[in-house]
């Protein structure tokens, strides 16, 4: 009974090319693919108008949904070829490969893991006899590269031959025990389907196995004692199709078999007579997507450069190495740092494949797709940006949707506002999907078949194994705007008992903002905000309380921590507009001006000055007293990087501090100046480019002194004469009114 074994590289253009070739010429009535036997209920699902590669399977452990393991399949994948072509012709078409469910078993991983791998790739012998240093460039220009130009049958012998002999010599990864046991367990599945009398078997698999595939009647009873040694096991296996993408394809995502260059084996499948035109086509698209002229004639000079390397080094076409050279020296004229435009975005690409939706297996997964197209958003491997209008119906859905999701634990997007609006209604959401999302997904399918009931029952979850009311307050702000009713009120219970019972002032001090933010966003959504006013009343007067206690006694890092804490709180604060809360804050920080260390002491006096509770003049002598030559240059420069923190209008327009800043600097010893630049830097860095402009105007100004440390007489005040401006500046503002015209014309 004939058996052909069809040796390939997983995602191997020309292996996928030859094996299409190959099942044409033998007209096989069965095809076995190397893979898990769990997923061959899904191999039917691969048809074109069902699913769109990229794509994998999706493979998990029931119980335990978080053991999961994923098998992607691109357009040129060998595999995907071999079942696609089972299914265009009707011919039955299953895996072939140890079961899934031993990857998951602890106990199989403990006995693999006294085993020894030993040699990693075999395939690099055979580079380094024909000259090359690495195994990928030899496959890719010896085996895949010449694929077209091979009858299928001897290119597939070939691969036999070399891989016999590699295994033959003793190399030691065909003693690797997992191998040992996959190899058995295919032979097992081959011998069962030869029972079945099946006249002609193709199997497609890698490479590597192929001559032990053919090894069936002097392997039998030693396969039958191996298999015997593997565990009992009866875990239930959960499979599903899933988008994947060409970024999880390479390499660099740390996928064992992963590729180089996905969008350019795409465009070397999709185009095989002419792969470098359109290939060199999508590349100054690339360029000129990022404004970068590039002319047809260029194009046209790199494809032929290309082709002339590709004759002195003996190949029968270029490849992709030749035209990332000829697009370096033709397109980038030499500047290897422009070709990472084409690595991210044409190499590697960021293609995203699609599923049916009836394929999607369990109802949280259908629940969320649904949600997804009825509101009209995308699972893209690009990130895309949605600027809502909460005033608006389906801008509002979607922001409720997307938090809902962020509940799960899924973080397919980032909201964000905008702190200096006075309206609350708009939120910037930048999405970004990636496949092992819809792992977080499944596992949370437990817990509800929607979105909206999976979220609430998680939450409550999470938020009755939960002691920190930090935690709590960020779950807050995903709460309300996800309108999940049932968990409001559990989650500001828990988080009054816990505020109520909490002595600890930074974890206090981390939780206002959340909840401040969480209030004053959920003003737009209509909801009860009075639990949330009273646990704010409560937080803030708890920290108002706590701030004085401070002290002196406090290192340099703790202090830049409750610099920006207290910054945050001071804030939010203000953005509520509950006077009763700012005064009760302000209260708190006089308590702790001049009291506490040189960087908070700044802050404070900055936030009291700017909120004219300390007049220039008071300000000004603070500021003159940090910077005086009695106190240390790194005390005052902590002092005046605390002070500086914010606006630069400070010291823009009012000369009086400008004068004290401008003093010290100048009576700086140069030692103690170079020492102190490195804090000064970090401290005007924080500045707006031009804000640093007129502060380097200002200062090759002339130094202009204050009418209070001017030597010149002050003008004497004339009441007299100022009563009759203001009596003008009534009638000005008040023209219709005849009193204040008869006075201006009086005093007039």
């Amino acid at each position: 009974m004939p058996i052909h074994v069809l040796g390939i590289r997983h995602h191997g253009v020309g292996s996928a090319r030859q094996v299409v070739r190959q099942l044409a010429a033998l007209q096989p009535d069965l095809i076995l693919v190397e893979g898990p036997p769990e997923f061959d209920p899904l191999l039917k699902w691969v048809q074109p108008d069902q699913l769109e590669p990229p794509v994998a399977i999706l493979g998990y452990n029931e119980k335990q949904p978080k053991e999961s393991t994923f098998y992607p399949f691109a357009a040129f994948s060998p595999e995907w070829q071999a079942i696609r072509y089972a299914n265009q012709h009707k011919i039955p078409v299953q895996l072939l490969d140890l079961p899934l469910r031993y990857s998951f078993d602890p106990n199989f991983q403990a006995l693999l893991a006294g085993s020894t791998s030993g040699e990693k790739d075999p395939l690099s012998w055979l580079a380094r006899i024909d000259g090359y240093t690495n195994s990928e460039v030899w496959w890719e220009r010896k085996i895949e590269s010449q694929a077209a130009l091979t009858d299928p049958g001897e290119h597939f012998q070939a691969v036999l031959t070399a891989m016999d002999a590699l295994r033959s010599e003793g190399m030691s990864s065909s003693l690797d025990l997992e191998n040992q046991w996959r190899e058995a367990y295919m032979r097992k599945i081959i011998r069962e389907k030869q029972a079945q009398l099946y006249s002609t078997i193709a199997i497609v698999c890698g490479a590597w196995h192929a001559p032990a595939l053919l090894l069936l009647r002097e392997t039998e009873v030693a396969d039958q004692q191996l298999l015997r040694q593997l565990p009992k096991n009866n875990l239930r296996i959960g499979a599903s199709w899933i988008p994947w993408t060409n970024e999880r394809l390479g390499m660099e995502s740390g996928y064992g078999a992963g590729i180089a260059a996905p969008g350019w084996s795409e465009c070397w499948w999709e185009h095989p007579d002419q792969p470098g035109a359109y290939w060199l086509s999508k590349v100054a698209t690339c360029f000129r997507n990022h404004r970068l002229d590039v002319s047809s004639a260029q194009v046209m000079d790199a494809l032929q450069l290309a082709r002339q390397l590709a004759e002195i080094r003996q190949l029968p076409f270029p490849g992709l190495e030749e035209y990332n050279e000829a697009t370096t020296t033709v397109l980038c004229m030499g500047q290897q740092s422009m070709l990472d435009w084409v690595r991210t975005e044409v190499i590697v690409g960021n293609k995203m494949g699609k599923v049916a939706e009836k394929l999607q297996l369990l109802p949280l997964q259908i629940d969320f797709e649904q949600q997804v197209k009825r509101l009209r958003l995308k699972l893209e491997a690009d990130r895309r940006t949605y600027r809502l209008d909460l005033r608006e119906k389906l801008d509002l859905e979607r922001s409720v949707f997307l938090h809902q999701v962020l509940a799960l634990g899924i973080s397919w997007g980032n909201c964000s506002y905008d702190e200096r609006a006075k309206g609350t209604f708009r939120e910037l959401w930048e999405l970004q999907w990636k496949p092992e999302m819809m792992v977080e997904l499944i596992t949370r399918g437990i817990w509800g078949n929607t979105v909206r009931e999976a979220a609430t029952a998680w939450l409550t979850h999470q938020i009755q194994k939960t002691d920190s009311i930090q935690d709590l307050a960020r779950l807050l702000e995903i709460v309300l705007p996800g309108e999940l009713v049932e968990v409001n009120q559990l989650l500001l219970l828990r988080m009054h008992d816990l505020a109520a019972v909490s002595h600890d002032l930074l974890e206090l001090l981390k939780t206002v903002p959340p909840v401040a933010r969480a209030y004053r966003y959920g003003n737009v959504r209509k909801t009860d905000r009075t639990m949330l006013f009273q646990l704010l009343e409560g937080l803030i007067t708890r920290v108002s309380l706590s701030i004085p206690s401070l002290g002196t006694q406090l290192d340099d890092d703790s202090a830049n921590q409750l610099f920006q804490l207290l910054d945050a709180n001071h804030q939010s604060v203000l953005l509520l507009e509950v006077e009763e809360w700012k005064q009760t804050w302000l209260q708190a920080l006089r308590s702790l001006h001049q009291h506490t260390h040189p960087l908070l002491d700044g802050f404070v006096t900055r936030l009291l000055f700017d909120l004219q509770e300390i007049p220039t003049t008071t300000a000004a002598k603070s500021l003159s007293r940090a910077l005086s030559t009695g106190s240390e240059p790194l005390f005052s420069a902590s002092w005046l990087e605390g002070f500086l923190k914010g606006s630069s209008s400070i010291l823009l327009h009012d000369n009086a501090l400008w004068e004290v800043l401008n003093e010290w600097t100048a009576q700086l010893p140069e030692e103690d100046f170079l020492n102190l630049v490195p804090i000064l830097r970090r401290t005007f860095s924080r500045y707006e480019p031009s804000e640093r402009r007129k502060l380097g105007e200002k200062a090759r100004q002339p130094l202009q002194k204050t009418q209070e440390s001017s030597s010149e007489p002050a003008l004497p005040f004339d009441a007299e004469q100022a009563q009759k401006a203001l009596f003008a500046m009534a009638a000005l503002l008040q023209p219709k009114s005849a009193q204040s015209i008869s006075i201006l014309r009086y005093k007039l």
